[in-house]
């Protein structure tokens, strides 16, 4: 049949309902749109039978009947590999005329959807518009590991603090990956997050971070956080040999990075470059100590 005389039938009302499911259940032929049948209770079985095409068109006008919900029927039709492929294709503003609410609902039901399959899931992010593209918060806590690492990676969370905070509570350590894509605000964040013994460590051990950064780092951060784990301090000691940092230590700071430096020359670059921090010969005899 065309899909002008399946809608006829669908729109008929002689029809009776059981006759009309078992036409959508026979059909094979993919209406163009779903609101060209005027029962919208149908609308949940032409998702179900996928005989409907995979639009914004249709997908916003199922997702308005449903006042804003994905349903089951909505999510299944989403997570067929012919669909969100299809749907990925363009932002859904941009085919569909829809209010800012409508949008902002739209991709937040998309971004929250745990039950998306992964495959889908990334693939209708790419249909959010850009105005709803960076968050400075959402609820995170509910999805799989696996769409945090897409969020992350697509760059849909920003380095805001309550992002931060989530991503370390529920999903540690994303929470640095979160850093790392938004290295570049690196500046920002010193002043911005209170950063624990294993967040420095880390980003110590970051591949993303630059050693400049790292090292502004080490000299932002409670001296405590360095010397009370020996592997920040090897870190921190290698850091500041290879950067020839010369920025003023506290005396403590300074014995246990020589102490943790790794061969003599570290050792006595780090002693000879901080020795504005050496105050008497009980310092030099500590120092001469942790050099083993």
């Amino acid at each position: 049949e065309t899909q002008e005389a399946i809608v006829r039938l669908l729109n008929n009302e002689t029809v009776t309902d059981k006759q009309k499911k078992a036409i959508i259940q026979k059909e094979i032929t993919r209406l163009d749109n779903i609101t060209a049948v005027s029962d919208q209770t149908l609308w949940a079985e032409l998702l179900r039978k996928d005989r409907v095409q995979p639009t914004w068109g249709n997908v916003v006008a199922y997702y308005e009947y449903t006042e804003n919900v994905f349903d089951d029927d909505l999510t299944e039709f989403l997570n067929r590999p012919e669909n969100y492929t299809e749907l990925s294709l363009a932002k859904f503003n941009e085919v569909v005329e829809m209010e800012d609410e409508l949008q902002k609902s739209l991709s937040l039901a998309i971004l929250e959807n745990d039950t998306l399959v992964l495959d889908s899931y990334t693939a209708l992010l790419k249909s959010i518009p850009r105005a709803y593209s960076l968050w400075e918060y959402f609820s995170i806590e509910n999805l799989a590991a696996e769409k945090v690492d897409v969020l992350i990676g697509q760059g849909f969370l920003s380095s805001s603090t309550e992002n931060y905070d989530l991503l370390k509570t529920h999903f540690s350590p994303k929470h640095i990956a979160l850093l790392e894509y938004h290295a570049a605000r690196f500046d920002s964040f010193v002043e911005q997050f209170e950063f624990d013994g294993e967040d420095l460590l880390r980003i110590l051990l970051s591949d993303v971070f630059s050693r400049p950064q790292k090292v502004q780092l080490i000299h932002a951060v409670d001296e405590e956080l360095i010397i009370e784990r020996g592997a920040i301090c090897v870190l921190a000691a290698r850091l500041l040999y290879e950067a020839q940092d010369q920025s003023e230590l506290s005396f403590t700071l300074l014995e246990y990075l020589v102490r943790y430096a790794t061969g003599p020359e570290q050792k006595v670059r780090l002693m000879l470059w901080h020795w504005d921090s050496i105050q008497n010969e009980d310092h030099i005899t500590t120092l001469l100590k942790a050099c083993g």
